[in-house]
């Protein structure tokens, strides 16, 4: 949802797409596919897949691998004929929401993680399970349980991400700081000593939205040992007041508040910046095009030294709507092809993620150091959808956004704004 519009409103939408989807589940499931067969038996069908990673472009190979793959399943599966959709709209979710209601869902649906298990609640998502054998032995444990509601097994994650922390090894050294920080007090020290007139100590995305402020706020929670049930507590107060303390004392710009993920990062590109907080997917576009920006990554520090950094999981997952049993059937078979190392390989590269299968990340390209700190949070990685915010993961985003952003600009105490959006939270699991 956009995180622009009301959360009253979001909420009221949310009911009125979840009311015409609950009318409209008959019709779905009791459509009949027309088809005709081939020469050797085979039905014929039409799958319409269904992203957001746009068109090809000369930067952005995704696209280019999945429309490749899919002419080269068709030529292998000549009965298959498979019609790419990668709709431009800030609003993806509620897109594929209306769609579904339309009856006009696709035949196979890449969507964000965290709306993974809102899908499956409408029952709108065919189990992997009951079209066929698929596996997911070797998967990073905590990406299949993302994919996971009420025991069944939704989506495949294929690929996956997350936060650390990049350093320009350029700015540390000039401003005389010879140990990498690993704690919140040695990193609030450096960070403060790092900003200048010429860059920032640390930038990080404090805007409120979908995979913005919370996202980046939940490490620091989670590793303290807080809850996002529990935003009350001690745990929660330390961590906002602290990210908090980073912006009242100019070791980052109040200015992050109106940052999503890209602008830090572009700051930091450019030199601009000792510490950003931002994804893996980074890694590549670093490597290709600053060659001459000297780097590193370390893992987001934790209030006290040993403490596991707890992040959520990154990246999309590919899910089956409901739609007839020989469209459902077939979909699932081109998951299955998607999903073998061969092709899940090529596919995570080119969308600058990590592969979920554990046994890739000594290999290239995901063998360097720079992403031994990622392997190392993705070890103690989070879903963001565990009970109890399952389907109301989304609201939760942006309630706890807006506490994290009155925080940052100091119109309210740290724990005002917990308090406020803990009596938000609390509305909604009951």
């Amino acid at each position: 949802m956009n995180s622009r519009i009301a959360p009253a409103r979001r909420r009221a939408m949310s009911s009125m797409l979840a009311a015409g989807l609950a009318l409209g589940l008959g019709a779905v499931a009791g459509a009949c596919a027309s088809t005709t067969s081939t020469t050797d038996g085979h039905a014929k069908v039409t799958l319409v897949e269904e992203d957001y990673y746009g068109a090809p472009t000369p930067t952005s190979t995704a696209p280019t691998y999945l429309d490749s793959f899919f002419a080269k399943y068709h030529r292998e599966h000549p009965w298959v004929t498979i019609k790419r959709e990668s709709p431009v709209t800030p609003n993806y979710v509620t897109l594929v929401l209306s769609q579904i209601a339309a009856h006009q869902q696709p035949d196979l649906l890449m969507t964000d993680n965290p709306y993974l298990d809102q899908l499956a609640s409408y029952g709108v998502l065919e189990p992997l399970r009951s079209l066929g054998s698929i596996s997911t032995a070797g998967y990073n444990p905590g990406n299949v349980v993302e994919t996971t509601y009420n025991g069944k097994l939704y989506g495949m994650p294929l690929y996956t991400n997350t936060i650390a922390i990049f350093y320009n090894k350029t700015i540390l050294a000039k401003g005389g700081i010879k140990t990498l920080p690993h704690t919140w007090a040695q990193f609030a020290a450096d960070a403060k000593k790092l900003s200048s007139p010429s860059h920032y100590g640390f930038v990080f995305s404090g805007q409120t939205g979908p995979g913005q402020a919370t996202w980046q706020f939940e490490p620091w929670l989670w590793s303290n040992g807080g809850s996002l049930t529990d935003l009350t507590a001690k745990p929660a107060e330390q961590a906002l007041s602290y990210l908090a303390g980073l912006t009242r004392s100019g070791a980052a710009p109040k200015a992050v508040v109106n940052w999503g993920q890209s602008q830090p990062m572009e700051e930091f590109e450019a030199g601009k910046a000792a510490f950003c907080e931002n994804g893996s997917w980074n890694i590549p576009t670093l490597q290709s095009q600053f060659k001459k920006l000297k780097w590193g990554v370390i893992e987001i520090p934790t209030r006290r030294p040993g403490q596991p950094v707890v992040p959520p999981f990154g990246g999309e997952v590919w899910t089956v709507p409901k739609t007839t049993p020989v469209k459902e059937r077939a979909a699932f078979a081109l998951l299955q092809a998607m999903s073998k190392t061969n092709n899940l390989k090529p596919l995570a590269e080119g969308l600058s993620d990590i592969p979920t299968q554990t046994s890739q990340w000594g290999r290239k390209p995901w063998n360097g150091p720079e992403y031994t700190p990622f392997y190392a949070e993705l070890r103690h990685g989070r879903s963001r959808t565990l009970p109890p915010f399952t389907t109301q993961y989304p609201t939760v985003d942006t309630d706890v956004g807006n506490a994290i952003q009155s925080a940052l600009l100091g119109q309210k105490t740290p724990a005002a704004a917990l308090a406020q959006a803990a009596s938000q939270v609390k509305g909604l699991v009951g």
